[in-house]
């Protein structure tokens, strides 16, 4: 077993202070807003819409607040905003008709890719959902004809963000099924999963998890056989263009081959490691290939706590105001605007609303462990 762990890591003064009873408390809630329909230049995919007035229900007003507690500073109590998560599976024919040696031990029988990753999201897909909205998108359909029939790259479209666990689950076909024949929509998977994240407010921590087994085909305006056999270039593209609104896109590759290969059976002929490491790096992530089931688990509990929120939602009116926040006792600066690059602090979080800080480093893991952080207002001293 490779050597993965790792990657296990999380992305990861004046006048008296309120008691505790008396702090207002914050709840993280997850608000969506419809933009302005455009279209991203040379596609059909529309541009994110510059509404602002999403989410204001769940913001305080800190004149009302002052007037009720007085004093300062004033203390919030807040919680983590739920992710929004597009998980991505793939069932084309490779991965029901390809085996791998699961475990690493000779004398056991070798099980389908399907096999191993079913049961890997089995275990796995309630705790991506602790904590985030969630849906989950299966192609090509799992009744899609073979190629050449174009019919091979029909996808299944999720039945939305928020689905419950058990109804994502029943979706997927059972660990020893082998009857999937279809080809590699992957494009069309991603394009789906970033049309409905951008509609999500962008105070929360949006993503798109791909699991896959090799390059896409599938590519738009391609007839057979190049339909087939050729990479469609543009997957990278949608996952680069999803990056850019803020929607990071994993990709985890199961038990692929190294080295050139594809032609039949809906392969595309190319390096599939060198095409998947380009949309991962594209939607801003490293790349993730796994040869078996140990390694598997630890690319899904990676990922698992790299999309965990620690975005939380603050008082309209406070944005500036903040003077630090404290997690189980432990007390935490700011740091700068826009990302963590893994310091122990807060950013601000660049929706250009002001009204969303994310912890980062040993702040957010505290925060996801704990589950709530108080925020104290910054003072003003006396002239």
């Amino acid at each position: 077993m490779r050597a993965l762990a790792a990657f296990v890591v999380v992305a990861a003064g004046c006048g008296p202070v309120q008691p505790a009873s008396d702090r207002v408390p914050v709840s993280g809630g997850q608000s969506t807003t419809q933009g302005d329909e455009g279209t991203k230049p040379g596609s059909d995919a529309p541009m994110h819409g510059d509404d602002a007035a999403a989410g204001d229900d769940m913001k305080l007003d800190i004149d009302s607040v002052g007037e009720t507690l007085g004093g300062c500073p004033h203390m919030f109590d807040m919680t983590p905003l739920p992710s929004a998560l597009e998980v991505l599976v793939d069932v084309s024919q490779t991965m029901a008709t390809q085996y791998v040696d699961h475990d690493g031990m000779p004398e056991t029988q070798s099980i389908t890719r399907w096999h191993m990753l079913s049961a890997a999201l089995t275990e796995w897909l309630p705790a991506l959902a602790d904590g985030a909205d969630i849906d989950l998108q299966i192609f090509p359909r799992v009744d899609a004809p073979p190629p050449p029939a174009t019919g091979a790259c029909q996808a299944t479209v999720g039945f939305g963000l928020g689905t419950p666990v058990d109804t994502l689950l029943a979706l997927l076909p059972a660990p020893e099924a082998t009857f999937m024949q279809g080809a590699n929509p992957t494009e069309l998977a991603i394009a789906t999963a970033q049309f409905r994240l951008q509609d999500i407010d962008e105070q929360a921590t949006r993503t798109i998890v791909l699991f896959t087994d090799g390059a896409p085909n599938c590519a738009a305006g391609q007839e057979p056989p190049a339909l087939f056999d050729a990479v469609a270039d543009a997957t990278r593209g949608w996952a680069e263009y999803a990056f850019a609104l803020g929607i990071r896109t994993y990709v985890v590759a199961i038990a692929v081959p190294d080295g050139e290969y594809g032609g039949s059976q809906g392969d595309p002929y190319a390096n599939h490691h060198q095409i998947l490491q380009g949309i991962a790096n594209a939607g801003g992530t490293p790349y993730l290939p796994v040869a078996d089931a140990a390694e598997l688990e630890t690319m899904l509990a990676y990922i698992v706590a790299q999309t965990r929120s620690c975005r939380a939602a603050i008082p309209s009116g406070l944005a500036g105001a903040v003077g630090w926040v404290e997690v189980d006792g432990q007390t935490f600066y700011e740091i700068g605007f826009g990302n963590c690059f893994g310091d122990a602090g807060f950013v601000w979080v660049d929706n250009g609303l002001y009204d969303t800080i994310e912890l980062c480093g040993t702040a957010c893991e505290l925060f996801v462990e704990e589950g709530t952080a108080t925020l104290v207002e910054q003072c003003a001293f006396p002239e």
